[in-house]
């Protein structure tokens, strides 16, 4: 288990964070992302129980098989939940780690999401952060693969979290932002010491 990320981050002369910062002690640092996320993804969870369950259960009825339906509904939440908290913890800790800020960002739900918003980051930070979500959602799907579980259950949940690396979704906008920072950077850099001014991260949300 990694280490939780010692400090607050946030090096002098930086603007002030738009962000909020969470207020409860256990969500701090990496353990602290995973419990963020868990505890946001509490709502989330009912609500994907009772989609999947009360589709195997129609399922089990209209049949009159009820082991199938109701094995094949408690496989797909389990992948669907586990990959969703999964991609999700990751985009959380990944941010904190590359600003070393054990508090940086925040765990959001809906009735069926959970999504991450913090601080927007340059370069390699955005790359990391965004790429993380996707590429650790689908191997946590790859574990149910090796556990034996049904591919036509996993394999399409796992594709989504894949395609979250294309320019369609959130992760795939913000991974193609982070691989254009990276090309523009010299330049911007040169641009901002010849007026003088320090390289100042934006202060706007980003979300994953």
């Amino acid at each position: 288990m990694s280490p939780d990320i010692q400090g607050s981050g946030g090096g002098a002369g930086q603007p002030a964070r738009s962000w909020r910062r969470g207020s409860w002690k256990l969500g701090q640092g990496i353990t602290g992302a995973l419990l963020s996320v868990a505890r946001a993804g509490a709502l989330p969870a009912l609500a994907m129980a009772i989609l999947f369950f009360g589709t195997g259960g129609l399922a089990a009825l209209a049949t009159g098989f009820y082991s199938e339906p109701l094995s094949a509904a408690g496989v797909g939440f389990a992948v669907c939940m586990t990959s969703l908290l999964v991609h999700e913890a990751a985009h959380l800790a990944t941010l904190r780690l590359v600003l070393r800020d054990a508090q940086a960002g925040e765990a959001n739900h809906s009735l069926a999401n959970v999504w991450v918003t913090g601080p927007r980051l340059q370069g390699l930070q955005t790359v990391a952060t965004a790429a993380a979500g996707p590429v650790l959602g689908t191997a946590s799907c790859a574990v149910f693969l090796l556990a034996d579980a049904p591919g036509w259950i996993v394999l399409p949940l796992a594709a989504v979290h894949a395609a979250n690396l294309l320019p369609l979704f959130p992760d795939g906008r913000m991974l193609l932002l982070g691989i254009g920072q990276i090309f523009v950077g010299m330049t911007g850099r040169n641009g901002r010491d010849q007026a003088g001014r320090g390289a100042a991260p934006a202060v706007h949300d980003a979300e994953w």
